[in-house]
This record gives structure tokens, sequence and C-alpha cells, in this order.
């Protein structure tokens, strides 16, 4: 039977029915408990109880309810008239404190539950409310109580009220995606052709699972057609490479009939080469009829015609340089494998050597997908993978997994299974994301998801907490969270790449260029951002936790340098395990957000969101790291010992060196921290103009200092490399034709530098961008013999410019990308009086107008 029933929530309406309220209550206190009737009228006076009654306006039951949002709302008390029992009264009004709840982008409802209640028990699983392990303590009774959960539809704890976040994915899980290849890339590995390192990387993942790898009924016809004598090799291909279904008839002919107008516009059908024209239309037709979700290929007009194809008909078109990996190598990722002391045992993280260790740990679990058990023992041909084993002595209480897939292994996927609670879990499992998300900035993620049970709903809170936002799942039993990759440093260098991924993931847009720093009218710092034609003010903090750990750093942002004892900066910031154990401190070292003690004092300048640079003091090692403020607050050291504890190392005799004669000490916390692979010494930072004395305390830096000691400290470029190449060489690199760039002379830069593509005349302009990965010297003779079949020129060419020379240069070009506009050579002396292109290399710093014009160029 549907209820009838009407909700009402306001004060007055409420207080009207509070006879029936009372009577009911008094009642049954044995089963509610003793709460005087005071307590129900404040709940009623603060809108925490509401009342169902039916149409003509009677009482038929009430909800009591509180909680901490936007965390969850508990639900203390639910009662419903006998006479209108099975009505569905009580589901009415869960209902609506459901929905009240999503307004408020809380996470769950919450209601504790006597476990011996086998009838109320069975209504709140009834209701989709998910009982935990029982709470530690008993209620006033004595009774043993369960706690029930029932998930929200709200995304995350972080999007404001008015910009509205979401991330739009797929559906993740282990769904194994298949490619087709055509003829040319089985013959590049026969024929030692220039891309097939990356081919046989392909084949090997294949083989390993991470794809399934299928050819289609016209690459047996173009091999029997290639095979000109009896071959094993040809042979053993066209034995075991599995084979699409063979396709025709009339639907088949005109589908390929379509795919010509896309793909060969303007090419006759009788033309010269037009048997491979056909032959290409057939591989994609099959493809497209099997609904395959990728083809490998280096034919031109195919890649040239991507875009539409992946628009017309959902499918891809990969070039084999589309498998290539790029991982960056300064970014930390890397977990702490030591013991935490607590009372209930020595609480290890340490890496999971064999699937065997944890195999009955996993059966215990009864996970509804075997996939998951799958996941931890699969073993991956390239990649990245991350596993570990969080152990209370010698029981395993959970296991971690990250793991990089995909066509480039750009998408990072984890996974935390846990068997229920275990002393420092939070700290243990905020430790273990962090060390995902910043494996996430390693290898360069353009898509970012995590997993936990669907009953660790307080994982979940923490993910959410942490940026992440729901995302659906194809594992059952499994919650899938989404977080928007991101650097570990936003700058306008960066920006654009940024920004593009920033609208992939939430369908938001940023400004085109990186903006300074804007206030609204409450003198909080804001970004404007673009949703479905509405205009937003997001706040920068709030954006920045979203994406944390990471830094924005826009024009006019200050920053702020605090001096740091050696021992404190050790104790507090150290990733070393020779510095524990601390006996209850050590568990700040695997929290996110750490806190920082000093005397009460410079409060104008300890804003929240602005970040901070530590500077280590009598050590004379300098800047040690970066962060950024969460919160400011002056408290007492006792209250500072109950409240921060977790948080910091100090003792309360250290602590109280820090507090001021009336016992206050002022609790700085921070996150994102970031520590540098060099430390900036004091001499570094007067030769970069960022400091003015020896720092004794807090100092104000500008937004060019900031980023300076940053960059420097982190060791990313702050100046790019303009270069000049010849036309047909830059269409070349543009097609991934050539990927090795010659020279006689040493370059001024390697790994990671962004370099700018002048294109010579006739084209004098500068029309395109790439990075260098490596810079490889060596005589011309072995640079040959190693990067013949990538540097795009004939054996003659490259003897003869090489002639003479003593040292040949082979610069690796990754990540080519045409500029939207060229940026011509008049524009260019417009700009800057008296330029001239380089002969060889000039230097693009990051704080010059030229820098400037090219990102405005290169930025869509």
């Amino acid at each position: 039977m549907a209820s009838q029933a009407n909700v009402l929530t306001s004060p007055k309406d409420v207080s009207k029915h509070w006879d029936s309220i009372k009577a009911v209550t008094d009642a049954n206190r044995e089963s509610f408990g003793f709460n005087p009737s005071g307590a129900y009228q404040q709940a009623i006076a603060r809108g925490k109880l509401w009342v169902a009654v039916d149409e003509k306006g009677k009482y038929l039951g009430h909800l009591m309810h509180g909680g901490k949002p936007s965390k969850e709302l508990r639900i203390f008390q639910i009662y419903v008239d006998p006479n209108s029992r099975g009505a569905g009264v009580a589901k009415t009004l869960i209902d609506a404190l459901a929905a009240y709840g999503e307004e408020l982008a809380c996470l769950n409802l919450r209601a504790d539950v006597a476990q011996d209640l086998s009838s109320a028990v069975k209504f709140w699983q009834s209701v989709g409310f998910c009982a935990l392990a029982p709470r530690r303590k008993k209620n006033a009774t004595g009774r043993e109580v369960l706690i029930f959960y029932k998930r929200l539809s709200t995304p995350s704890l972080l999007p404001s009220d008015e910009l509205p976040l979401s991330i739009a994915t797929r559906s993740y899980g282990e769904n194994v995606d298949t490619y087709v290849i055509d003829l040319n890339i089985f013959l590049t590995l026969l024929k030692k052709r220039d891309t097939e390192e990356l081919i046989a990387q392909i084949m090997q993942a294949a083989f390993a699972g991470e794809f399934s790898l299928f050819v289609t009924p016209e690459f047996q016809t173009e091999l029997q057609r290639e095979r000109r004598n009896p071959d094993p090799v040809f042979e053993l291909a066209e034995a075991t490479l599995p084979v699409l279904d063979k396709l025709d008839g009339r639907e088949f002919q005109a589908l390929q009939a379509e795919i010509r107008g896309i793909v060969f516009p303007d090419r006759s059908a009788n033309r010269k080469g037009a048997t491979q024209d056909a032959s290409d239309l057939r591989h994609i037709a099959h493809c497209v009829q099997n609904s395959i979700a990728g083809f490998i290929t280096n034919e031109g007009a195919l890649l040239r015609a991507k875009e539409k194809l992946q628009e017309k008909y959902g499918l891809t078109i990969y070039s084999p340089q589309d498998f290539k990996i790029g991982y960056l190598a300064n970014a930390q990722s890397g977990s702490l494998a030591v013991p935490l002391f607590s009372p209930g045992g020595s609480v290890s993280v340490s890496a999971l050597k064999s699937a065997n260790q944890v195999r009955g740990f996993l059966d215990g679990l009864e996970l509804a997908s075997q996939d998951i058990s799958k996941i931890v023992a699969k073993s991956s041909a390239r990649g990245e993978h991350d596993k570990k084993v969080v152990a209370v002595g010698d029981d395993v209480c959970g296991v971690y997994v990250s793991r990089t897939k995909g066509a480039k292994h750009d998408v990072l996927e984890g996974f935390f299974l846990s068997g229920g609670d275990f002393p420092n879990r939070e700290a243990v499992f905020q430790h273990l994301l962090e060390c995902f998300v910043r494996h996430g900035q390693a290898v360069s993620a353009r898509s970012v998801v995590f997993h936990v049970r669907e009953a660790d709903f307080d994982l979940e809170k923490t993910c959410l907490e942490r940026g992440f936002l729901r995302a659906t799942t194809a594992l059952p039993g499994m919650i899938a969270l989404a977080k928007i990759p991101c650097p570990p440093l936003v700058t306008k260098s960066n920006w654009s790449d940024f920004r593009a991924s920033f609208a992939e993931q939430t369908e938001i847009e940023l400004p085109r260029l990186m903006p300074s720093v804007r206030m609204n009218t409450a003198g909080t710092p804001i970004i404007q951002a673009v949703k479905k034609g509405q205009v937003y003010d997001a706040e920068l903090f709030k954006l920045e936790t979203l994406l944390s750990p990471t830094l924005i750093m826009q024009p006019q942002r200050k920053g702020l340098i605090l001096p740091i004892t050696p021992t404190y900066a050790s104790n507090l910031l150290s990733r070393s395990e020779d510095l524990l154990p601390f006996p209850l401190e050590e568990e700040a070292l695997l929290r996110v957000e750490k806190a920082y003690y000093r005397k009460p004092s410079h409060s104008n300048v300890l804003s929240v969101g602005r970040p901070i640079l530590f500077y280590e003091s009598q050590s004379g090692r300098g800047v040690i790291g970066c962060g950024r403020i969460t919160s400011v607050k002056v408290t007492s050291t006792d209250n500072a010992l109950k409240l921060y504890r977790r948080y910091g190392v100090l003792d309360a005799q250290a602590l109280a060196d820090y507090a001021d004669k009336s016992g206050q000490v002022q609790v700085i916390k921070f996150d994102s921290f970031k520590e540098f692979q060099k430390p900036v010494s004091m001499k570094r930072l007067h030769e970069l103009g960022c400091a003015k004395a020896n720092l004794v305390g807090p100092e104000v830096i500008s937004d060019d200092q900031l980023w300076r000691i940053c960059h420097e400290g982190m060791g990313i470029h702050v100046r790019d490399v303009l270069i000049s190449i010849q036309p047909d060489f830059v269409a070349k690199i543009l097609s991934g034709k050539k990927t090795i760039e010659l020279r006689k002379k040493p370059f001024p830069a390697n790994g990671g530098v962004r370099v700018w593509i002048y294109s010579t005349s006739p084209t004098s302009a500068i029309e395109a961008t790439a990075f260098v990965e490596t810079v490889d010297c060596d005589t011309s003779e072995n640079i040959w013999n190693k990067y013949q079949h990538k540097c795009g020129v004939s054996k003659a060419d490259f003897d003869a410019y090489f002639d003479g020379a003593s040292e040949a240069y082979a610069i690796s070009i990754t990540r080519p990308r045409k500029l939207d506009r060229r940026f011509k050579l008049d524009d260019i002396k417009k700009l800057l009086d008296g330029f001239t292109p380089p002969q060889y290399y000039r230097y693009v710093d990051h704080d010059t107008e030229l820098f400037d014009a090219l990102i405005s160029r290169a930025s869509t």
C-alpha cells in the first residue's frame, strides 16, 4: 500500500502535533531510551524533528534527526502509529530526509540499531540501508548496536553551492577492450621499420591480457597477396591470429561507401592505389560492424579522418605512437613501509610480494566479483603497478593496488580492500590514497579512479573529502571514485593542457589563459568558470582541494616562507624509516594534513589557502618543500595536544616552548606538501632575489618569487627552447614519421623541456610545439645505427650533414602539436624588435612577452 503521508518540517507546523509526539515518546521510553521533553521541544525548534500526517492533517508518525552536514545525517528516532504501519509512512519520512541530505551535499544517512531487534534490522535493510560492523560502544541499555548506512546521490563533499561539479566518465571495471591491426603493423615487426619497438610492446600487452588483439578477414586477404613464397612466419600469423567474423551483403557495401565519403572524399575509386583504398575501407567496416574499440594503423588517410570516424561510429583510429608510454621522473609516489605502534598491535604497510600472501584474506572477504582477486594477482607486460599489504602483526587487514591501464597507460586505477576496522586505519588509508594520487601525477594520468568496497563508507568519505567524485563501475560490490588529474604545480606554462583535461572531465570551461588572482565581495580568491553557457565564480581553495595535491600558481598569488627547525622538519615531513618509531606521533607522517606550531603572531599573513614554503633553519639546507595552509587557529597548549596530536609531532614540553605567556599556541594546518628534490639554499634564494636576510619569522613573497623557488626546488624547467627546422621535417614530426631531431652541437636541455618549432623559409613562422624526451650523444655511426628509422633522412643526407663532426646528437621528440595559429616572423618582430630566427636555438623564459604570445597560440 503506497503512503499518502505528507511530511511537515517547519517548527511552526510540527509544534501543532506536540501532544501526539509527547504521548508516543512517553509510552515508548523503554525502546526509545529516556529523553526529557525539553530534548524533543528543542529538536522541533531547530527543525530536527519532522512529522508525517495524512491528507486531513492527522499525526501518523515522526522522525528525529541530527548529524554534521555535509558529512552525514543521523536518524536518532523514527516512529509510525500502529494503525498506519505497512502503508509506507516510514519510507516517506526517510525519503524526505534523503532529499534534504542531498540538498545539503551530505554523503550518507546513518541509523544505529540494537542488533537483537531482528524486525528493525530487516526494516532498515528493506529501505536501502547497509549494516556495518557493530559500534565499538554499547548503548545505554548495554545492547550491541549495528551501524546502518544509506548512500545518498551526492557526488562529493567539495562542490560549492554555485558551481555544479561532476566527472563525465564511462563505467570503470575490468572490461577488456578489443583492438584490430592492419597488415602494415604486422610487417613492421618483420621488416625492422621505425615503429618496431612500439608494435612489439603492443603485441606483448595483448599476450599479457591487457586487451584483445584481432585481425579482420581483409588482413588474411592482404597476407596472401603480400606473400610471394612459402613463409613459416606468414603461415603462423594466418593460423594463430584471431579473426573477426566475415561480413558481406548490401548493408556491408553501403557502410563501406559511407566510410569512403569520410576517409577518401576526393579520391577516385579507379585511381592508382584504389586496391589499397578498398582494403582500408573493408578493415574499417569490419571494425564498425563488430563494435571494436580501436583500429591500429600507419595509414595517413585513416589517421587524418580519426576524429570524424570517432564521432560517427565510436571507433578510435590509433597510430603505434598512440601507445607510447611517457612518465615523469620527478613526482613523488612511493609509500612508507614502516611500523605504526598502537595498543592494538604493530600496523605495517609493506610491499605485496605474492598473491598467495593475501589469498586467504581475499577469500574471507567473500567478494561479489572474482575480478578483484585477479586484479591483485595480475602482472603487466608494461606500465606501472604498486601493490601493498597492510597487516597488524601477522594478520592481513588490507590490500592496496595501483596500476596503469589503457593504450598509453595514462589511466590510473586503484583498489583498497579492507577486512574491517584496524588500528590507524584512517591514517594508513589517507597515506595510501595520497600515494595513489601522486602516482597519477608521475604517469601524467588523463583519468584517475579508485575503488573501495560498498561496505566501507568511512573510506569512501575520506576519498570524497580528498576531492574524488562518485563514478559508475562494472565491478559488483565496489564503489568507484574518480578524480580530476592535475600536475603538482599548475602554472601558465601547463595551464592550457590542464584546462583541456579539466573541461574533458567536468564539462567546465576555465579561462583560456591563466587568470590573475581575483577576489569576490567576501574577499575570497575565485576563478571564473563556465558550464553549459552559465558563468560561475569558483572558489580557488575549493577548486584546489578538488585537484589536490597541487598548487595553482596564479599571477599575483603571494606566498609565505616559514622557518622550521631540522628536527621538527624531519619528524613532521621526512619520509625516512630511520626516524621512526615515535610512539604516538608517527601517524602524522602518513596524514595528508599536518600541523605546524608557532607562537601566536603574524595572523594577518597566515591566511587559509596561502601557499607556504618551509625554510629549514640552522642546518643551512634552505627551503625544503611547499604546501598550502588549510586552517589557522590560536588555542591553548592543552587543547592543541587533544585536537592536533595526530597531525604533528610535538609533545607537551616541546609544545610549551612555542606558546606565549598566556599558554596560547598558533596551530597552522597545511596539506599538498611536496618535498623538493633539491633544497633551495639561502645563497640561491638571494641569487633569485627571493630573500632579504636570514629568515627568523614568516616572510611574505611575491608570486614571481614563489614561482621561481618552487620551480627550482622541484626541478621543473623555467624556460623553453626555440629551435629552427626545415618545413618538410616539421611536417614529418607532426605526422609521427620523424621522432628524432639531429644536431652537431650539444643541446641546451634534456628530458622534459618544451621546444617551440620555427619552420624556416618559405613558412617563416613558429608553427608547432613538442617536448624533448631524451638527448643521446654518440658517434655519428652509432647514432645512425640506433635511430636510422626515426630521423626522417636518407643515409646520404645524414652523412653529408655530419661530415667532419666529432659528435652527433639525437634529440628524441615527443608529443608534437601544431599551434592553433602560426606565429609569423613579421608578427614576432613587432613584438620583439630585432628578433631573428635562431640558427640553432634560443631560450624562451616563462616571464617574457614572447612566451605569453606562444602560449596564447597554443591554447584552444
